[in-house]
């Protein structure tokens, strides 16, 4: 039949065959109960400048993406969208310094694509991948714009559940 889930006051099954974690030592469970609500499929990254925005992330996510519009360009990262969004000078925000929202992109290797992101000519990225506490083995840079990103080494994502 399925795997019964407890979600807050009742029980709901999920059918093993739509819901798999996607790495053994995550539990199905949980990882299950996540995946059965709404979904995020499109995040929007404000840039000052389409074209800079369309190289840059054409060398660091290896495609060349979509153009939508003459200022939206739509990279496809898994089941989401990084939607690069120039928006009309007069519309735009002031950013703040250190803007806390944070891309995270779960990637096969975490060496070959800090070499593609030196490459691709961030604002600013860490010197080194670090494998965190909570045992994901990444690194952060900044897009053209001040935009943070986080790449993760697929293998090492952390899901949730107890560390350590």
């Amino acid at each position: 039949m399925g795997l019964p889930v407890y979600l807050g006051g009742h029980v709901d099954f999920l059918l093993s065959t739509r819901c798999q974690a996607p790495y053994p030592r995550l539990n199905v469970q949980r990882y299950c109960a996540r995946m059965s609500g709404p979904r995020v499929f499109r995040l929007i990254q404000p840039v000052d400048d389409i074209e800079i925005a369309v190289a840059f992330y054409e060398q660091v996510l290896g495609h060349r993406g979509e153009r939508i519009a003459v200022n939206r360009h739509y990279f496809t990262c898994g089941d989401v969208v990084l939607a690069c969004v120039e928006a009309p000078f007069e519309h735009r925000e002031p950013r703040p310094q250190r803007d806390p929202r944070i891309v995270y992109l779960a990637v096969e290797d975490a060496d070959e694509t800090f070499q593609r992101v030196r490459l691709a000519g961030p604002r600013w990225m860490d010197d080194a991948i670090e494998t965190q506490f909570w045992g994901e083995r990444s690194f952060y840079a900044d897009d053209p714009f001040g935009n943070p990103l986080c790449f993760v080494q697929e293998d090492t994502l952390y899901l949730g559940g107890p560390v350590g």
